[in-house]
Protein backbone atom coordinates (compact mmCIF):
# COMPACT_ATOMS: atom_id res chain seq x y z
CA UNK A 1 0.00 0.00 0.00
CA UNK A 2 1.35 3.74 -1.41
CA UNK A 3 1.21 6.03 2.17
CA UNK A 4 -1.10 8.89 1.88
CA UNK A 5 -0.02 11.81 0.89
CA UNK A 6 0.74 14.75 2.84
CA UNK A 7 -1.13 18.07 2.61
CA UNK A 8 1.26 21.43 2.04
CA UNK A 9 1.23 23.71 5.26
CA UNK A 10 0.99 27.86 4.93
CA UNK A 11 1.37 30.05 8.18
CA UNK A 12 -2.26 31.77 8.20
CA UNK A 13 -4.14 29.39 6.15
CA UNK A 14 -5.86 26.21 7.29
CA UNK A 15 -5.84 23.53 4.27
CA UNK A 16 -7.50 20.54 4.44
CA UNK A 17 -6.39 17.28 2.41
CA UNK A 18 -8.60 15.85 -0.10
CA UNK A 19 -6.61 12.27 0.16
CA UNK A 20 -9.30 9.65 -0.44
CA UNK A 21 -10.99 9.03 -3.21
CA UNK A 22 -14.08 9.61 -1.63
CA UNK A 23 -12.38 13.39 -0.76
CA UNK A 24 -11.54 13.85 -3.80
CA UNK A 25 -14.65 13.08 -5.75
CA UNK A 26 -16.57 14.98 -3.45
CA UNK A 27 -13.87 18.44 -3.18
CA UNK A 28 -15.61 21.49 -3.10
CA UNK A 29 -19.04 20.23 -4.87
CA UNK A 30 -21.91 21.80 -2.45
CA UNK A 31 -20.23 24.90 -1.33
CA UNK A 32 -21.13 28.35 -2.30
CA UNK A 33 -17.31 29.62 -1.08
CA UNK A 34 -14.56 29.24 0.46
CA UNK A 35 -13.45 31.27 3.49
CA UNK A 36 -10.43 34.27 2.60
CA UNK A 37 -7.45 31.84 4.18
CA UNK A 38 -9.03 28.31 3.61
CA UNK A 39 -7.58 25.81 1.05
CA UNK A 40 -8.47 22.33 -0.13
CA UNK A 41 -5.56 20.06 -1.31
CA UNK A 42 -6.06 17.22 -3.96
CA UNK A 43 -2.91 15.11 -4.98
CA UNK A 44 -3.47 15.56 -8.67
CA UNK A 45 -2.59 16.81 -12.06
CA UNK A 46 -5.93 17.79 -13.14
CA UNK A 47 -9.32 19.67 -12.20
CA UNK A 48 -12.70 20.26 -12.97
CA UNK A 49 -15.30 23.00 -12.01
CA UNK A 50 -18.18 21.54 -13.19
CA UNK A 51 -20.69 22.29 -10.83
CA UNK A 52 -18.97 24.70 -9.03
CA UNK A 53 -20.85 27.80 -7.45
CA UNK A 54 -18.12 30.02 -7.26
CA UNK A 55 -14.81 30.51 -9.39
CA UNK A 56 -11.47 29.49 -8.17
CA UNK A 57 -7.70 30.37 -8.08
CA UNK A 58 -5.46 27.27 -8.55
CA UNK A 59 -2.18 27.23 -7.28
CA UNK A 60 -0.57 23.65 -8.66
CA UNK A 61 2.53 22.44 -6.74
CA UNK A 62 5.60 20.70 -7.97
CA UNK A 63 7.12 17.47 -5.96
CA UNK A 64 9.17 19.71 -3.70
CA UNK A 65 6.29 21.61 -2.69
CA UNK A 66 7.22 25.02 -5.09
CA UNK A 67 4.78 26.56 -6.76
CA UNK A 68 4.66 25.45 -10.58
CA UNK A 69 1.67 27.59 -11.89
CA UNK A 70 -1.08 30.20 -10.56
CA UNK A 71 -4.71 29.58 -12.82
CA UNK A 72 -6.31 32.94 -11.66
CA UNK A 73 -9.82 33.00 -11.76
CA UNK A 74 -10.93 29.74 -12.88
CA UNK A 75 -15.06 29.58 -13.54
CA UNK A 76 -17.36 26.71 -13.22
CA UNK A 77 -17.39 24.35 -16.12
CA UNK A 78 -13.62 24.52 -16.74
CA UNK A 79 -11.18 21.66 -16.78
CA UNK A 80 -7.61 22.23 -15.94
CA UNK A 81 -4.41 20.10 -16.12
CA UNK A 82 -1.15 20.84 -15.19
CA UNK A 83 1.58 17.87 -15.87
CA UNK A 84 4.56 19.55 -14.16
CA UNK A 85 2.13 19.08 -10.78
CA UNK A 86 3.59 16.29 -8.90
CA UNK A 87 2.63 18.15 -5.39
CA UNK A 88 -0.90 18.24 -6.81
CA UNK A 89 -2.77 21.45 -6.41
CA UNK A 90 -4.37 24.05 -3.87
CA UNK A 91 -8.11 24.97 -4.95
CA UNK A 92 -8.81 28.52 -3.14
CA UNK A 93 -11.52 31.41 -3.67
CA UNK A 94 -11.12 33.28 -6.66
CA UNK A 95 -8.77 36.46 -5.91
CA UNK A 96 -6.58 34.29 -2.89
CA UNK A 97 -4.23 32.40 -5.29
CA UNK A 98 -1.40 35.18 -5.01
CA UNK A 99 -1.67 35.24 -0.98
CA UNK A 100 -1.46 31.16 -0.99
CA UNK A 101 1.41 31.63 -3.10
CA UNK A 102 3.40 34.35 -1.02
CA UNK A 103 2.57 32.18 1.93
CA UNK A 104 4.42 29.07 0.40
CA UNK A 105 7.45 31.69 -0.34
CA UNK A 106 7.52 32.62 3.52
CA UNK A 107 7.86 29.12 4.28
CA UNK A 108 10.43 28.34 1.81
CA UNK A 109 11.93 31.30 1.82
CA UNK A 110 12.12 30.36 -1.92
CA UNK A 111 13.32 33.94 -3.75
CA UNK A 112 11.88 32.16 -6.97
CA UNK A 113 8.68 31.36 -5.24
CA UNK A 114 8.27 35.10 -4.16
CA UNK A 115 9.01 36.41 -7.56
CA UNK A 116 6.21 34.05 -9.04
CA UNK A 117 3.89 35.50 -6.64
CA UNK A 118 4.73 39.11 -7.53
CA UNK A 119 4.14 38.38 -10.97
CA UNK A 120 1.02 36.37 -10.51
CA UNK A 121 -0.70 39.21 -8.51
CA UNK A 122 0.34 42.14 -11.29
CA UNK A 123 -2.55 43.26 -13.58
CA UNK A 124 -3.11 41.46 -17.05
CA UNK A 125 -0.78 38.25 -15.58
CA UNK A 126 -0.87 35.50 -18.03
CA UNK A 127 -0.33 32.70 -15.89
CA UNK A 128 -3.10 30.45 -17.18
CA UNK A 129 -2.62 31.43 -20.57
CA UNK A 130 -0.30 28.09 -21.51
CA UNK A 131 -3.84 26.10 -20.73
CA UNK A 132 -6.13 26.31 -23.44
CA UNK A 133 -9.74 26.92 -21.94
CA UNK A 134 -12.61 24.84 -23.27
CA UNK A 135 -15.46 26.12 -24.40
Amino acid sequence: MRPRPVAPSAAGWRIAAAATRAARTRGLLGRTGLGPRDALWLPVRSVHTIGMRFALDLVWLRADGGVARLDPGVRAGRVRTCVAARGGVLEVAAGRGPALVAALAARSGSAEVQRRAQSSASPGSSSSARVRDPR
